[in-house]
């Protein structure tokens, strides 16, 4: 099972910043510093996470590493999960869980068929804090990507942060951070159906 981890960021290296940051954000001296927060005001915890980013130095080698490439649109989200790494005493990590209905796909799943994407992060199970991993950007409902994506279960699917392409303006697009690969430079600009088209015959 050593490719486990071929798609998704190696674990984060602990929970215990989340720890940190949870007194940090309930701090009650003047001298707390100041928390980066997210829409909702919730404090963000930005965990460190090791990248299999030499899957992503080009198209090929990010199309093998795959289970599945699909166009889908974020259309709402799951229950999340939870997860236990490292030292039990470590808070649990979130999963969050979103509904992707797929628009265009190299096979499977099936266009017009909804799947869950598993994305690790998200609000902490007693609602105290956002969890990010540095370099990851959350997946948007109402927004579309492209999914080079890992099959973990039945119609459940997960992502690195290198292989969630936005799709804007009728384009894909880069993920941030990720805009110097391979991979990002050879598909950025392509519609979505020139992308599947392409990704299929690879």
């Amino acid at each position: 099972m050593g490719t486990i981890f071929r798609l998704k960021p190696l674990w984060p290296a602990g929970a215990a910043a989340l720890a940190v940051l949870l007194l940090a954000g309930c701090g009650s001296s003047g001298n707390t510093p100041t928390v980066e927060r997210d829409a909702d005001g919730l404090p963000v915890a930005r965990i460190s996470a090791r990248y299999a980013t030499a899957l992503a130095d080009d198209l090929d080698t990010l199309v093998a590493s795959t289970d599945a490439t699909f166009v889908g649109e974020g259309i709402g989200t799951g229950q999340s999960r939870y997860v236990q790494l490292g030292n039990s005493r470590e808070l649990p990590l979130p999963v969050s869980v979103f509904l992707v209905r797929i628009e265009a796909s190299t096979g499977q799943p099936a266009v017009g068929s909804v799947v869950k994407v598993e994305q690790l992060g998200g609000v902490t199970s007693g609602g105290e804090v956002r969890v990010l991993l540095i370099g990851d950007t959350a997946i948007s409902v109402g927004s579309r990507y492209l999914f080079f994506a890992r099959q973990d279960g039945p119609n459940t699917f997960s992502a690195s942060a290198f292989a969630r392409f936005p799709i804007e303006d009728g384009r894909v697009t880069a993920p941030v951070g990720w805009e110097t690969t391979g991979a990002s430079q050879a598909l950025a600009g392509d519609t979505p159906a020139e992308a599947i088209e392409r990704l299929a015959a690879e």
